[in-house]
């Protein structure tokens, strides 16, 4: 370690401004020159001296309480402008990742008509059980493994054991989503059974593909 990194070690622990600590690094350099100038080496007058964190140390107790004050402040400051930082990034991120509604009527991706008929079919294969067709025709490819029979059946044994025939079909509504920089649309229709009252829930992607399907 030459002079000048001894003298910037020192000032890396140094807990003071820095127009503090230029004036101490003046004084060092000055109080090096001097001993160099009566005949030390640069290793007896860091021995003499001590290593960067011990010097610092001793320059440290000497420091006035308002300039350790200033220092805590600035350090304070910093980290203040650091997490305000991480937060403006989650932010962001949080902003990117939470759903967000979107009109149909002013969204021309989707089609209300073309929504309201897929959303029937959907739950007409599923009353009629055939599960074939509901995955073949209807669902994304990463959703069919979630649409089999012994799926679907269970699903249905949460709400009730024998649901009987549909007897009444509501109104379907539907709201766009944005998420992740991509959209799909969530359906949601109450429909009546002779021993059922079942809610459905579905989400379809662009391309009209069944993504979401949630019963109550």
């Amino acid at each position: 370690m030459d002079q000048k990194a001894y003298i910037k070690e020192v000032s890396k622990y140094l807990k003071c401004s820095a127009s503090k600590k230029k004036e101490i690094e003046k004084q060092l350099e000055s109080d090096i020159l001097t001993a160099m100038e009566k005949g030390e080496d640069f290793t007896q007058i860091c021995g003499r001296m001590g290593t960067p964190k011990e010097l610092a140390g001793e320059f440290n107790e000497n420091l006035s309480e308002e300039e350790l004050k200033g220092a805590k402040r600035k350090k304070a400051y910093r980290m203040i402008a650091v997490i305000a930082g991480i937060l403006a990034v989650l932010g962001i991120l949080g902003y990117w990742l939470i759903p967000k509604p979107i009109s149909i009527e002013e969204n021309p991706v989707f089609d209300k008509e073309r929504i309201e008929i897929r959303a029937k079919a959907v739950i007409l294969a599923l009353d009629m059980g055939d599960y074939e067709t509901l995955q073949s025709e209807y669902a994304q490819e990463k959703m069919k493994p979630h649409l089999s029979r012994e799926a679907m059946e269970q699903a249905k044994r949460n709400i009730g054991d024998d649901w009987g025939r549909q007897i009444s079909l509501g109104n379907v509504y539907m709201t766009g989503i944005r998420q992740k920089g991509e959209e799909y649309v969530a359906v949601q229709v109450n429909v009546g059974y002779e021993n059922a009252n079942v809610t459905y829930t579905l989400s379809f992607d662009t391309e009209y593909k069944l993504i979401g399907l949630y019963m109550k």
